[in-house]
């Protein structure tokens, strides 16, 4: 392991490190996931290697952490993919950035 990265995040469920991954480097932090291998290919393996790391350089950490926190803190437990900010669960187009899920 690179003793350069801070792990900001651990999951259980590839899919939702994978998610999270691309909303911090869609957000400009760069980061990698460590341990999707072995839990991608074998997921019940996720709790014996604790799980898939989200690991980011630690200069990019509290910045990682904020936006983290940000996505987390939507009221419904809804994001927007494209920026994370809180989304109503019956919007289609996020008011911050203008994305949506719809076909345009």
């Amino acid at each position: 392991m690179r003793d350069d990265l801070d792990t900001v995040a651990t999951f259980l469920q590839l899919h939702e490190a994978q998610l999270t991954l691309l909303r911090l480097t869609s957000a400009g932090v760069e980061a990698t996931l460590a341990d999707s291998g072995i839990v991608g290919a074998h997921p019940f393996l996720a709790n014996a290697v604790g799980g898939v790391k989200l690991q980011v350089p630690k200069e990019q950490a509290a910045r990682a952490r904020a936006l983290l926190a940000e996505t987390a803190a939507a009221p419904d437990g809804t994001a927007c993919m494209s920026c994370g900010a809180a989304m109503a669960e019956a919007e289609t187009r996020c008011a911050a950035c203008g994305w949506s899920y719809l076909e345009e």
